[in-house]
């Protein structure tokens, strides 16, 4: 009996340094068991029997497995292979009784972290107004968290310290920087659609959990749910530096000097609801990592010998190759303002309608009477909130934070079973040269290169859906690509 499953299997190296390396399996034509039937372990047992690694894809990480759990906690068993390899009737129950079960006792320690208070500490973080990038961003990063849910869904793969982690962690630093590329798309993309578990993602991580990113000192850290974790950081660091912290879960800012450690509270990065609303957490890495909130913009200081015109400068970056610019942007502070004040890499490319920054409303004007929610950091006008004013100190926390909807937890399987039965939002309402237009997420290949297509032929015609544009980490696809459509709202209105 041929058993599909997704089998994983890890080689120790013995040498210094070395993790080792991940290899995985997968017959696409078989039926597939759970890892309780009899059936898995004789699957096990003959993989083990043939030691051929011929038919293994080295994969950088282990994938997780192809179920669906209705929000249901799947049972995961650990056995040592040389006790699968010694049993000779194959017992469940005698090979049960001795497995180790890390789910359940990763689950007990996060539960029990979860319920602990999370308090807010003397360092501030003074978010800017939202702007058209942050409104992308905002996008970009529920839609990035949908795509690769099956990843991020699999807490036995977020065991710290993991190469998983560091990747993903990687994808929302780049998300929140704008450190990416755009690329206009056709019908022979390069995309690979749909994202599943088979799906393996190609930009670069980090095999530290230090790194330097943007002027910060990004530290990964096994969990935020307490402030030990940034005493143990500076103490690991033990210079100034700004520092951001990032678990699975969570997202902090510490200040480091010789005289202190300041801390911010620690916000959610990524919870159930993360792939149908923006974090908190991901808002606040927005603002720190592509505008000047927590630092002290210096672009007044430098001094160009040559004195162009705004238009001329504005033309020369545009004509910049996405890699030439983000270099650029990260030598000059005049470029640097420059890259985040605009919409970069997407030329005649304008959002008009803002529903993830400013939901009251959708509209990014007299912002100059809008209050920020000092828990969820979500815009809104205080004529659409009913206020009379601006709260002194802008001290405002929004219903949905009083009722704590935003703070949820991220339990395994919670982001599918949240968002795999929904439909994906209306989109990104844009104008491209002119002409009102709606971005959505593309979760498949373009009609015409879709495998299922060819066997109907030309018997049930669909309309066309093309891939506009695709985002990239380091020239590797990220998941995301995008489509325009007509902005059928605009289109009623008028």
């Amino acid at each position: 009996m041929v058993t599909r499953g997704l089998w994983n299997l890890h080689i120790n190296v013995c040498l210094p340094c070395v993790t080792g390396k991940w290899f995985r399996y997968c017959h696409s034509q078989a039926r597939t068991s759970s890892p309780g039937e009899k059936a898995t372990f004789q699957k096990i047992k003959q993989l083990q029997e043939e030691r051929n690694t011929d038919d293994w894809e080295e994969v950088p990480f282990p994938s997780p497995p192809h179920s669906k759990t209705n929000g249901i906690i799947p049972s995961v068993f650990r056995i040592e292979l040389a006790e699968v390899d010694e049993a000779s009737d194959l017992s469940l129950e005698c090979l049960l009784q001795k497995a180790d079960r890390p789910l359940e006792r990763f689950l007990k320690l996060t539960f029990e972290k979860q319920t602990e208070p999370i308090v807010s500490d003397d360092l501030k973080i003074n978010i800017d107004m939202p702007t058209p990038l942050n409104e992308l961003q905002y996008r970009l990063f529920t839609d990035f968290i949908f795509q690769w849910r099956l990843y991020v869904d699999d807490h036995t793969l977020w065991q710290y310290p993991s190469t998983l982690l560091n990747t993903l962690v990687i994808g929302v630093l780049r998300l929140a920087a704008w450190d990416l590329e755009v690329t206009h798309e056709s019908l022979d993309s390069r995309v690979e659609l749909p994202i599943n578990f088979r799906s393996v993602s190609g930009w670069e991580s980090t095999e530290t959990d230090m790194f330097w990113y943007h002027g910060f000192l990004v530290v990964v850290c096994d969990t935020l749910d307490t402030n030990s974790s940034a005493t143990v950081a500076a103490l690991r660091v033990q210079q100034k530096a700004r520092l951001i912290l990032v678990s699975s879960r969570h997202v902090q800012f510490v200040e480091l000097s010789p005289e202190s450690i300041m801390s911010s509270e620690v916000l959610p990065l990524v919870v159930n609801t993360s792939a149908e609303q923006c974090s908190p957490g991901f808002r606040a890495l927005t603002h720190v990592l592509s505008s000047s909130c927590w630092k002290k913009s210096l672009a007044h200081r430098e001094k160009w010998g040559i004195n162009s015109p705004p238009e001329i400068f504005d033309m020369m970056l545009r004509a910049l190759r996405p890699r030439d610019i983000l270099s650029f942007c990260k030598s000059s502070l005049a470029v640097e303002y420059w890259y985040y004040t605009s919409l970069p890499q997407l030329g005649e490319f304008r959002v008009w309608h803002f529903d993830s920054s400013v939901p009251c409303c959708g509209h990014l004007d007299t912002m100059d009477a809008a209050v920020y929610c000092t828990l969820c950091y979500v815009w809104k006008h205080t004529k659409c909130i009913g206020l009379a004013c601006t709260p002194p100190g802008h001290q405002y926390i929004c219903p949905n934070c009083h009722k704590s909807k935003n703070r949820q937890s991220l339990a395994p399987g919670g982001i599918n079973a949240t968002s795999r039965r929904k439909r994906r939002g209306p989109g990104c309402r844009v104008r491209v040269a002119g002409r009102h237009k709606t971005l959505k997420l593309r979760l498949s290949l373009p009609t015409d290169l879709r495998p299922e297509r060819r066997l109907l032929g030309n018997r049930d015609p669909a309309s066309p859906l093309f891939i506009d544009y695709a985002i990239r980490f380091g020239g590797a696809f990220s998941g995301l690509a995008y489509g325009l459509v007509e902005d059928l709202c605009q289109t009623q209105d008028s």
